[in-house]
């Protein structure tokens, strides 16, 4: 799994899900303090083809994330779920 296809499947979810809509709600999309949306690692990793049980899935999309330069993603404070820096 690449950053890009990281980053064009959160594109798609936010894109589709608007703020406070029930399909933002339904994905687990949420809003934190600063007004950056975020959505669950796993849910992200779930929808570019990753496997395994949720916290494998999260692991796997996370190293993607952490591993590509800053600027592109933003993760909540706890890690585990991300967003787009340009989304902000």
């Amino acid at each position: 799994t690449s950053a890009e296809k990281l980053r064009n499947a959160l594109l798609r979810f936010f894109e589709l899900a608007p703020k406070d809509s029930d399909a933002a709600a339904g994905l687990g999309i949420f809003e934190g303090e600063d007004g950056q949306r975020y959505l669950p690692l796993p849910v992200l990793g779930r929808a570019v083809g990753i496997t395994g049980e949720d916290f494998e899935v999260a692991m796997k999309a996370w190293n993607v994330v952490n591993e590509t330069p800053a600027g592109t993603f933003t993760l909540t404070n706890d890690a585990r779920a991300v967003g787009l820096v340009e989304w902000a």
